[in-house]
């Protein structure tokens, strides 16, 4: 629709308006005389951790075996043990309530009560073992307590080693293995009766265990609650099991729904059996699977209850799996994660060597190839370790990230740098001893290259499960001049920056070398169409500054690389340094907003190129025409020649942002249509007129109803080279 002329009258302070109404009043004139005469046609935190996680040794309970339970088997006891460990180092972290040390891992704990002569090591293994259990109070091990997760990696390795080290004094080594009979017995049931103390035997491995008592019976295993289970009761726990024609056995407790759960568990067996083979290329041996409760009070964090897991750690023939639990967990997709998970643990035992000193491959393998088997993100077990993979990962290499790293080796994966042949291939190595970095320097084809791209996914488009990363480092101080900005960069190290431009300001830019860099504007970093690997043209505006990241890497695992990006120019600029450049004006739009003041029923054509340039300091405007401007009154049936106008006109402009405007402007052109040409000159200045700005389109809002004129930038605005190709 048009704008009636008294609306045209009443919009006139409009800048643009004004400008190209005077011009084009001029050029109707001559066209209307020529067509007259003639009578032709004519616009984040920080990371938090997630719930509890599987992890592969039973969750601790604050719980305790009343002592006068009926079934209550004799024990060593700790009554002549003093469990505090005094004089902490000066560098150990103290929890502030209690100023009692706080310790990563038991295993730590268990290693600063030997250092300093508390306890002897099979005491706080004993310790932690049956505070895992259930027979002793986990406040009687100061500090076990502070240990950050319910998980306590490594105790059940110690105690097979220490089982079988003969200087250890066999009572103690009596009453771990009584602690651990499910995974240390040769069967389970077949000690019906125990004893009192460990024999050595002729052969000098440890003969007679304290094993719990056992009610044998063809289709049911009663379990007292001293070894099998968590959490203290008074009652006796029974099992029933199930065997299939492979050899795997499953002991499910009788407080579960034990035919429907044995049909899951034989289901996922299988599943892991042939899909294990064909992702891993090795195969499951046969297990031997025990299914309990959970009896100790809910972690008030944990997604399903609480739930802790754990394989022996060299057991094979069968590969005996233990999974204590909420029974909520039981009939969740949770469950299926933390036994598939379990069941990767006994593939690995059958590579042989040791995995202990990798736990990105020992946890974050059995992760990623659980996930990998189930093709799934439903549970949050997973997805939980993704903040953490985020925050550690500013100043922690990816190798040392653990059951997290599971993102990692599934980045490989989907991006095609490793199938999981390969990266099985790559876990082998490192179990028969190869150190991880070397065996992925060799698998990888430039490596650099690989890991820049999973950092820049982690805070860009995002990783599996949708995982989007938010952790920066801080930047270098605020870009305002040209110069080097140096950012340090590790090769194994996911070194990320925010960088800050400051406003009002036409930034261009280069780097010097050819290591990895990704970057991409803040706002935009999820759209992977916005990264390049520099950007060499920022413009910044002046109500806000302008954040981009910046991803870098070192060239290889020896260098701590500085890389640099050159700022060649940073010159001051107008409000909105969008609007700096040649823009070439759409003719259609401009011929739509002329028909606006021609007679009704005029059409108006334009030919030719009206280009407009604005440049800064000072802030000046200004345009050149060669135009061919043809009005045609079809209803009167007149149309003329072409009316042929040359001209040009330049002054000051000032923009927001948003809104834009034109002082001092002056025109100088001259028409000629016939023969006949008429030069003039006009002076013009007026008020705001709306407009958007981007990297191609300038676009002014006229008035009337939705009349805007468009502009296309001249030439595009130099961009870096995608990122991803």
């Amino acid at each position: 629709m048009r704008p009636s002329k008294s609306q045209t009258k009443d919009l006139m302070p409009n800048t643009c308006h004004r400008l190209f109404a005077q011009t084009l009043a001029i050029l109707l004139a001559i066209a209307l005389w020529a067509t007259a005469c003639s009578g032709a046609e004519d616009p984040a935190p920080a990371a938090t951790n997630g719930p509890d996680t599987p992890v592969d040794e039973p969750g601790t309970s604050a719980a305790e075996t009343p002592t006068d339970s009926p079934y209550a088997t004799e024990q060593l006891g700790f009554d002549d043990v003093d469990f505090t460990i005094p004089d902490p180092s000066d560098d150990t972290v103290l929890d502030p309530a209690a100023d009692v040390p706080v310790y990563a891992t038991a295993g730590d704990l268990i290693d600063a009560g030997v250092a300093s002569g508390a306890f002897t090591e099979i005491e706080g293994v004993r310790a932690v073992v049956s505070v895992v259990m259930s027979e002793l109070s986990v406040e009687s091990v100061p500090g076990l307590d502070l240990v950050p997760s319910r998980d306590h990696p490594g105790i059940l390795d110690r105690a097979e080693r220490l089982l079988q080290d003969q200087s250890v004094d066999a009572a103690q080594r009596a009453d771990l293995a009584r602690l651990t009979a499910f995974f240390f017995a040769d069967d389970p049931r077949s000690g019906a009766t125990a004893t009192d103390s460990g024999t050595d035997d002729e052969e000098g491995a440890f003969g007679e265990v304290r094993l719990v008592s056992l009610a044998q019976s063809t289709t049911t295993v009663c379990q007292l609650n001293e070894a099998l289970v968590f959490g203290a009761t008074e009652t006796v726990l029974c099992y029933k099991e199930f065997s299939n024609d492979e050899g795997d056995t499953v002991l499910v407790a009788d407080t579960l729904d034990a035919s429907d759960q044995s049909d899951r568990i034989f289901e996922l067996i299988e599943l892991a059996r042939s899909g294990y083979l064909q992702l891993a290329g090795s195969t499951l041996p046969t297990v031997r699977i025990l299914l309990s409760t959970d009896l100790s009070p809910p972690d008030a964090e944990s997604a399903a209850g609480g739930s802790a897991a754990h394989v022996l750690g060299h057991s094979t023939n069968p590969c005996r799996v233990a999974v204590f639990a909420d029974t909520s967990i039981y009939s969740s997709v949770e469950f299926d994660y933390v036994l598939t998970h379990e069941l990767f643990h006994c593939v690995q035992n059958t590579w042989g060597g040791s995995l202990e000193a990798s736990p990105t491959v020992q946890e974050g393998g059995a992760t990623y190839f659980s996930q990998r088997l189930l093709d799934t993100c439903a549970t949050g077990l997973l997805t939980a370790y993704g903040p953490r993979l985020d925050a550690s990962t500013i100043n922690t290499s990816v190798l040392d990230t653990g059951y997290a790293s599971w993102y990692f080796w599934r980045f490989l994966d989907d991006h095609g740098h490793l199938g999981p042949n390969a990266i099985s291939a790559v876990h082998q190595q490192v179990a028969a001893g190869d150190p991880l970095d070397q065996a992925l320097l060799a698998a990888l084809d430039e490596p650099a290259e690989v890991l820049n791209e999973f950092y820049v996914r982690m805070v860009g488009p995002g990783l599996a499960c949708g995982l989007q990363g938010a952790a920066f480092l801080g930047g270098p101080p605020d870009i305002t001049a040209p110069g080097p900005v140096d950012l340090a960069s590790e090769f194994w190290v996911g070194t990320r920056y925010l960088l800050t431009y400051v406003q009002r300001k036409h930034f261009e830019q280069r780097r010097s070398g050819v290591e990895p860099m990704g970057m991409a504007e803040f706002g935009s970093v999820a759209d992977a169409s916005a990264w390049t690997v520099l950007e060499p043209d920022i413009r910044t505006r002046c109500n806000e500054l302008e954040l981009w990241a910046v991803v870098v890497t070192a060239p290889n695992p020896t260098t701590s690389a500085v890389q640099t990006i050159d700022v060649d120019t940073a010159d001051d600029a107008d409000c909105d340094p969008c609007l700096l450049g040649s823009w070439t004006i759409e003719l259609a739009t401009m011929s739509k907003y002329f028909e606006g003041f021609a007679p009704d029923g005029a059409n108006v054509s334009l030919d030719g190129d009206w280009t407009l340039e604005f440049t800064a300091d000072p802030s000046t405007m200004s345009d050149t025409r060669n135009l061919a401007v043809t009005v045609s009154l079809d209803d009167l049936g007149i149309g003329g020649p072409a009316t042929q106008v040359v001209g040009s006109g330049s002054g000051s402009f000032s923009s927001d942002g948003s809104n834009f405007s034109v002082s001092g402007f002056t025109d100088s052109t001259q028409a000629s249509v016939g023969g006949w040409s008429s030069p003039w000159s006009t002076s013009t200045s007026g008020g705001a007129t709306p407009y958007t700005c981007d990297e191609t389109t300038l676009t002014f809002q006229m008035p009337g109803d939705d009349l805007t004129i468009s502009a296309t930038r001249q030439p595009v605005l130099p961009k870096g080279e995608p990122y991803f190709g």
